[in-house]
């Protein structure tokens, strides 16, 4: 993930902690749903590094193969 980006998000995770209660605590449910978000992000990301880690195995084996010829 890009810095930028991150920066980003925890920009909007920061503000989104903001609201808070009367008594300055954060609802549960809405600490749940932002970490849970913030799991599913990252999962994503994981999934695209190994996707794209693939793609480029596999571009250079073809790569491989056609100078071969």
């Amino acid at each position: 993930m890009e810095g930028k980006d991150k920066k980003l998000i925890e920009r909007n995770l920061t503000d989104l902690l903001s609201l808070s209660t009367e008594d300055g605590d954060v609802p549960t449910g809405l600490k749940e749903e932002i970490f849970h978000t913030i799991d599913q992000i990252e999962l994503t990301a994981d999934i695209l590094d190994l996707f794209t880690f693939e793609y480029i195995k596999t571009e250079a084996t073809l790569l491989g193969e056609l100078e071969e010829e």
